[in-house]
Order: C-alpha cells, then structure tokens, then sequence
C-alpha cells in the first residue's frame, strides 16, 4: 500500500512540474511584451470599429503585434524555448511547422464554429508573437484564404 502512495506522490509531483514548465498564451504576452528591444503594435475595438468603416474586417476586434526581431540573443532563445513547450488547453494547436532553427505555431480559441481568438509564435531569427481577437466566421477564413492565399 506504502508504495502504491509513493508512486501516485512521484506521477502527481512530475505531472505538477510540467505544468509549471508550460506556458499559457497571455503569460507568454505578457512576459515578452516587456522584453527589452522588442517593437509592440496594438489595435483596439475602437481602431478596428474605424478601420471597419473602410473596409471588411471580417469580425476581427483587436489585433496585437510584438515583435522580438531587435531583441537580445538570450529574449530570442528564451522565446524560442517558450514557443516549443507552450501549452494552453484553452486553444487547440492548428499548425505546428519547423524549418532550420524556425518554429512557427498557429493555436485558435474557438467557440462553436468561431473563432474567438488566433495565435501566431514564430521564431527563429526574426521572432513575433501576433493574436488577433474577434468573432471570425470559418467562412471569412476560408474566404480570405481563397482571395489572398495561393
């Protein structure tokens, strides 16, 4: 009995470590968002609301943009390593690509058949971090992909 506890102990302690270990999409933000040299945009409801007025936004309500390209070797590999080992049960993993030393990871929040939430990591020699926040219909995807895609 003694060493049926003693094994959950150690399975609940290496389950409680890799948790700690893995990131969720806004702590990740958050963290490089305040990394020196970094070159951060971000768009509100409001910018979209008069971007809208010229254009099809596609039910896209907030962008933001950080981009870690002027960064320091050490913010780019910790980058690096956070982009690897990024888990968030919030977001389902759409593309996970590797070429060379580059990583690039799309995640989504969806609800239902929309997406709420797009999340693209890339690193590699000119690192960003972009999300894009919204209520973005499958259909406006597939359609943005048809006109500009290709």
């Amino acid at each position: 009995m003694k060493k049926i506890n003693k094994v959950w102990m150690a399975a609940l302690l290496a389950a409680l470590c890799l948790a700690a270990e893995a990131q969720s999409v806004d702590r990740l933000f958050r963290e490089f968002a305040s990394a020196d040299n970094n070159e951060s945009v971000r768009l509100g409801r409001f910018m979209m609301t008069v971007a809208g007025a010229f254009s099809d936004t596609y039910g896209v309500q907030g962008v933001e943009v950080i981009s870690l390209g002027k960064a320091d070797a050490d913010v780019k590999q910790r980058f690096a390593e956070a982009v690897r080992n990024i888990r968030d049960s919030a977001y389902e993993l759409m593309i996970d690509a590797k070429e060379n030393n580059q990583r690039t990871r799309v995640m989504a929040r969806m609800k239902g058949e929309v997406v709420r939430e797009l999340v693209v990591l890339a690193s590699g020699d000119n690192p960003a971090l972009i999300r894009i926040k919204g209520k973005i219909r499958r259909s406006d995807i597939e359609r943005i992909m048809n006109e500009h895609g290709k």
